[in-house]
């Protein structure tokens, strides 16, 4: 027990430095990244260059944001200090944040589960909140450069995804062998691959910069070739084949990141199998007649999950629109869709009526605005971009979100 007891002290310290360092790189967290519509950045830009005022002010944070990046270090995956089973610092690596040393084992092992329970230690390895932080400063330099044309966004961005994806000497290894990984268990755990979602940002990214001479014709190539060999090893992988079978977020999630970065290499066979395949394995399987999605409900964060699969079946369903696919408004013959999920979870989410499951965290409603604002755009209906605006905590001019969720010519 002692040397457990050392263990965790030494654990605790390193995550007090961890958090120090992270306060000194930023003094707000990332925002939670989803999907990246290009269509409707690029109808959203046509408003801004017009000098359409609902606009303008959400622009102008984006700006703000960017220029509070420029100059900013981000460290790389070969810099962390604790090395992945395989010895390799090119290997992505993560603890699972769940999961928590056994107090009834001297040396803590195997761990056990407390969902929704993050365990500090996590921190202490770098890797998962190194990328969280790639994921949103390309997000915002792409969108940057998307408004503005300048092309210090673009070369900033580029900068980041060549030390990241492409520079021999700093590159991620294709793959999330390594994610979540749980201290005394062996076993390839496909979970881990959900913290590869923000690879649907980086892979749309590439859509909005391709115009700008930072990014070659050798990076554009590199970077597919990158994505080409990721989307592999989603496919083939143990980690990759376990997660397909995946009943909830997990699952969504998983498709998503596949038809995105099919979308982003051209391959639009493979894009609409997925999509399709996805009616049946994500929307009809997951989600009741009356809208409940069971697996997130049995979640201690119940509110949360069931927002976050939502997030995951909308980038679905944006995706499967560039290849004709209409997931927004299918439904099965008892009445399970998308918009059955929604409106089942609206009333609680916006705080209309009280959560009848485990919320043991506060919710965070910037999660459902994006939504709401597509949502008012794929069906035609202004309620719920009213309800958008009602939300807590929302600044409705800045958010990004406006910036994100315009309606696009199809």
């Amino acid at each position: 027990m002692r040397c457990m007891h050392r263990r965790m002290l030494r654990s605790i310290g390193l995550v007090a430095l961890s958090a120090l360092w992270w306060i000194a790189l930023s003094c707000a967290a990332p925002r939670e990244y989803s999907y990246l519509d290009t269509r409707s950045v690029m109808a959203a830009r046509q408003k801004a260059l017009a000098g359409d005022t609902c606009v303008a002010p959400a622009v102008r944070e984006l700006v703000r944001e960017a220029e509070g990046l420029l100059g900013r270090t981000f460290p790389v995956v070969t810099e962390k200090r604790t090395l992945p089973p395989s010895g390799d610092p090119h290997d992505y690596y993560s603890l699972s944040p769940y999961w928590w040393p056994d107090s009834t084992k001297e040396d803590g092992l195997p761990y056990i589960r407390r969902d929704g329970r993050v365990n500090p230690e996590r921190e202490t390895i770098t890797d998962r909140a190194n990328l969280r932080r790639v994921y949103a400063a390309v997000e915002t330099f792409t969108l940057a450069y998307a408004f503005t044309d300048d092309e210090r966004y673009a070369g900033a961005a580029m900068n980041l995804l060549r030390r990241w994806f492409l520079d021999p000497a700093t590159r991620m290894n294709p793959g999330l062998t390594y994610a979540q990984i749980v201290r005394g268990n062996t076993k390839p755990r496909g979970a881990g691959i959900i913290e590869g979602r923000g690879m649907i940002i980086l892979a749309s990214s590439l859509e909005l910069l391709a115009r700008s001479p930072q990014c070659t014709p050798e990076d554009r190539k590199g970077l597919l070739d990158w994505f080409r060999s990721y989307l592999q090893w989603l496919n083939e992988s143990p980690q990759g084949k376990a997660e397909i079978d995946a009943p909830n977020n997990h699952g969504s999630w998983y498709d998503a990141q596949r038809a995105t970065i099919a979308l982003a290499l051209g391959d639009t066979q493979t894009v609409r199998r997925i999509v399709d395949d996805a009616f049946a394995l994500r929307i009809a399987s997951q989600i009741e007649p009356d809208g409940r999605m069971p697996r997130e409900l049995q979640r201690t964060r119940a509110l949360h999950y069931s927002t976050f699969n939502l997030m995951a079946l909308f980038a679905l369903a944006t995706v499967a629109e560039r290849v004709n696919v209409d997931l927004w408004t299918k439904t099965t013959p008892d009445g399970r869709g998308i918009r059955k999920a929604l409106d089942w979870l609206l009333p609680y989410a916006t705080g209309a009526v009280q959560w009848p499951y485990e919320q043991i965290t506060e919710y965070e409603p910037d999660f459902l605005y994006e939504l709401l604002l597509r949502a008012s755009i794929v069906y035609k209906d202004s309620s719920y971009r009213r309800q958008a605006e009602n939300l807590r905590g929302i600044d409705r001019t800045t958010h990004r979100g406006i910036l994100l969720q315009q309606a696009s010519q199809q």
